[in-house]
């Protein structure tokens, strides 16, 4: 391989690099001294019994990994909807698989059960909300579902 392949190579994986999960999350948040930083918002984590994460999208459920080796204990539950095939190693933070681009049962299930975990909170616990690309088909609940009412 000739200096200039070598050198193509080489910006390739770092563009590679730079768009990973981890990286792109740990780029907008990060911990230190019981204060999370999320973007520009600043959050004193000690005046916080409970955290929650929610999120839906094919890349959540690795998001929430980042944010379980930020947060770990502080994260009292949590549910991420994802494509099928993108399990991710999740300690606390449930992972439903489901159907993308077509939305299916499992999708719908694990809706609700979002929406269950969000109604448990209190209004005082922070939610963290991920979402990721194919969002709108791991996120849903058919008009004049049961659950509706």
């Amino acid at each position: 391989m000739n200096p200039v392949q070598t050198h193509a190579r080489e910006i390739f994986y770092a563009g590679l690099r730079a768009v990973e999960t981890d990286v792109c999350m740990r780029r907008h948040i990060c911990l230190a001294g019981g204060f999370l930083k999320m973007g520009k918002m600043v959050y004193y984590l000690n005046t916080y019994k409970d955290i929650y994460v929610v999120g839906f999208g094919k890349v959540s459920g690795f998001m929430a990994v980042t944010l379980e080796e930020l947060l770990g204990e502080r994260i009292k539950a949590g549910i991420v909807n994802v494509r099928y095939g993108y399990d991710a190693p999740c300690r606390i933070v449930k992972i439903n698989m489901a159907g993308h681009p077509i939305p299916d049962e499992s999708g719908i299930k694990g809706t609700i059960e979002i929406i269950h975990l969000l109604r448990d909170a209190r209004e005082s616990d922070p939610v963290i909300c991920l979402i990721s690309g194919g969002g709108s088909a791991l996120f849903e609940l058919p008009y004049g579902s049961m659950f509706r009412r």
